[in-house]
């Protein structure tokens, strides 16, 4: 079964050029969203768990979707968390969580650490200065397995807490592959 960064990668040789992302200030193409990827896939396999889930603490933005991909390359789960949630909010899902990383970027960074997060804010801009790996990249890949979780995100908390629904990469590629075969 093919995973979501054998179609990153086949897209960025397929069309190198073409737009793979934008979001009205920033667009990147698809060669340029695999290269941020695994520089951030790179920098992520040295200091998180295999198959942990890694928070992404950023501004909605087409950079985002790199750090959502990089996760993925370092053997993790990413897990978005809206730095326009209150604070409360923020620190409940971070303790949740229990990770030592955020994925985070520039001020957003510095309010993590304000607000007493323990662990490490791995700064975006940092990260995508990082060699890429491939030896380290195709270590995890190979280890990597249709259940394994893709990614989590948290729901509404309507019942009380907020609880954390996750998807593994198998269902994902499953589910868009059977809706391009029912376009067909």
């Amino acid at each position: 079964m093919k995973s979501v960064l054998d179609y990153l990668e086949e897209a960025a040789f397929q069309y190198p050029e073409k737009e793979a992302v934008y979001d009205g200030s920033q667009r990147y193409s698809w060669q340029e969203l695999l290269e941020i990827s695994r520089k951030v896939g790179s920098a992520l396999t040295r200091v998180c768990r295999q198959r942990s889930p890694v928070p992404i603490f950023m501004e909605k933005r087409a950079k985002t979707i790199g750090a959502f991909f990089g996760a993925v390359y370092a053997g993790c789960f990413y897990v978005y968390i809206n730095p326009e949630l209150p604070l409360k909010r923020i620190r409940e899902r971070l303790d949740f969580l229990d990770s030592d990383v955020v994925v985070t970027e520039g001020i957003l960074a510095e309010r993590l650490l304000e607000d007493g997060f323990a662990g490490r804010a791995l700064r975006f801009e940092e990260l995508v200065e990082e060699e890429v790996d491939m030896k380290v990249l195709g270590f995890y890949r190979l280890q990597m397995r249709p259940e394994d979780y893709l990614y989590g995100m948290f729901t509404s908390g309507s019942t009380g807490a907020p609880k954390l629904v996750t998807v593994s990469g198998g269902a994902l590629v499953e589910f868009a592959e059977d809706m391009i075969l029912v376009k067909i």
